[in-house]
C-alpha cells in the first residue's frame, strides 16, 4: 500500500481523516463531499501536491503544516465564515489554484475574491474586488 499515489475517498459520508498515515507516497487526495468538520490526519502525506476537502463541514483551516507541496486545494462549499481564516494559506507557496466559493464568508460580498499568490520567498492571501 505504501506505492499508492492517488486516493479517492469522496462521496464515502466520513466524518474523520483517520489511518492515512501510512501512504508517504499519497500526491493526490480527494475527501470532497463527506462530512468532515476538521482538518487532520494528514501529517504524516508531505508528498501531497493536490488535496480536495470540497463540500465538507471544515469550519476552520488548521493542521496542514507540513503539506508544504501543495500547489492544489479545494475547500469550496465548507463553512468557513471568517476570512482572517484564509491568510493561513499564506505560508504555502506552492498553492497555484485554491478553490474557497460556497464558503459563509464569500457570501458576504457577491463582488469579494481572494487572492492567494506566493513567489520565490514571499506570500500572501488578500481580499481584492
Amino acid at each position: 500500500m505504501e506505492g499508492i499515489v492517488k486516493l479517492q475517498l469522496d462521496n464515502n459520508m466520513i466524518e474523520k481523516i483517520n489511518n492515512l498515515s501510512h501512504l508517504e507516497n499519497l500526491t493526490w487526495l480527494d475527501l470532497s463531499f463527506n462530512k468532515i468538520a476538521k482538518i487532520e490526519g494528514l501529517n504524516e502525506l508531505t508528498k501531497l501536491v493536490d488535496l480536495s476537502l470540497f463540500n465538507n463541514n471544515i469550519d476552520v483551516l488548521e493542521n496542514l503544516d507540513t503539506l508544504s507541496k501543495l500547489t492544489v486545494l479545494s475547500l469550496g462549499n465548507n463553512n468557513l465564515k471568517n476570512l482572517e481564516n484564509v491568510m493561513y494559506l499564506r505560508h504555502f507557496k506552492n498553492l497555484r489554484m485554491v478553490n474557497l466559493n460556497g464558503n459563509p464568508f464569500c457570501k458576504v460580498s457577491s463582488t469579494l475574491k481572494v487572492e492567494v499568490s506566493g513567489a520565490a520567498g514571499t506570500s500572501h492571501a488578500r481580499p481584492y474586488s
